[in-house]
Formats: structure tokens, sequence, C-alpha cells
């Protein structure tokens, strides 16, 4: 260990670096202290209000209780609790936003399109978008073979891949397209 070498060099007796046990114990205390730091920061301001402190806590016991069961579990060596899952329990516990009621009363694309702040929850929206790319049945990969046949024929059969995926893309859409506002943002070109 680094440390050591250098509580070596300083001749300062610290036989404790030497119990792998209790260097566990003191790695975990580091973290815990980070946690505990992030949550004070979180709570100072001024415009924070009880409720807004209340939920933050919250959320901070509850990644607590997931951490001490998963430091129960001797799962110390082992990979550490979910980052996406500490994003969860954040997210659930923001009563400022009302996520929950907005989730009920608007569609999926519009929730996280308006709604979701992909900053603050980047693992949530990553692994949303994972989700959302997934068929819901077969129907929709038939529909889009279906699509790319007619589209690459016998009378287009140069298309390369990237030019493919785009008129595949267009066909299969379930988004109309704005044609008058895709005309504004072009010139016409004059003819001489």
């Amino acid at each position: 260990m680094i440390f050591n070498c250098c509580v070596k060099m300083k001749e300062y007796p610290f036989p404790q670096f030497e119990d792998k046990e209790w260097i566990c114990d003191f790695a975990f205390l580091v973290d815990i202290t980070r946690h505990l730091n992030d949550l004070n920061i979180k709570l100072q301001g001024k415009s924070q209000f009880i409720h807004n402190m209340f939920d933050k806590i919250n959320a901070f016991e509850s990644k607590f209780k997931i951490w001490n069961k998963h430091l129960l579990s001797d799962n110390t060596r082992g990979k550490s609790p979910d980052k996406l899952q500490m994003e969860l329990i954040d997210l659930q516990n923001d009563t400022r936003r009302h996520l929950g009621n907005k989730f009920q009363n608007v569609d999926i694309h519009n929730f996280y399109q308006n709604y979701m702040n992909l900053e603050k929850f980047p693992r949530l929206g990553a692994y949303t978008k994972q989700i959302m790319t997934l068929f819901g049945s077969t129907y929709v990969c038939e529909q889009l073979f279906s699509a790319m046949k007619i589209i690459r024929s016998d009378h287009r059969s140069r298309l390369n891949d990237i030019r493919l995926e785009s008129c595949v893309r267009v066909a299969v859409s379930s988004i109309s397209a704005n044609i008058d506002h895709l005309m504004t943002k072009k010139q016409c070109q004059i003819s001489h």
C-alpha cells in the first residue's frame, strides 16, 4: 500500500494499517462521511423549504438502508449498490415536482421530454432510452421489415445503409412531419 509506505517513511507507528478488516471499516467510514457531506451541502441554501429538506433526508435514509443491507450481506468486495437505484430513490423522494401524478396523467414520451431532469438523473435517462427502444410486439418489427422491403426495391437497390435507415425511419414513424415549419427553414432556388 502506498499509504503504508508513506507512514513508514515518516516513522509514525500505525499498526491498524496492517489490519485488512480495519481498513475496510475505515473505507466504509470515509464513504459514509462523503455521503453525509453531500447531504449537508444539499440541505444548505436560501431557497430550502422544510418539505424539500425532508425529501432529501428521506432519500438519504433510504440509501443508507441499502448501503447497510449491502454491508451486512458481506458484499464489500463485490459490486456496490446500483447507482441507478440511488437515482430512483432521489426521484421517489422529490415531492417538489409531483412526478408521480404527472407520470400517470401524460404519455411517457411527454413525461420524459418535459418533466424529467436528465442532467440530475443521467442513468435513469439512459435506462429509459434503452427500454423505450424495445419493441412491445412483433407487429412493429414486422412493419419495419415490410417498409424496408418496399423501400429497397429493384429500382432503389443502390441505397446505402445510412440512407436506407433514414427512409425506414420516416416510413414507420408515428410522428407527422410539420411541412410548413420545415419549409420556413429552406431557401427556394430561383430558376435562371
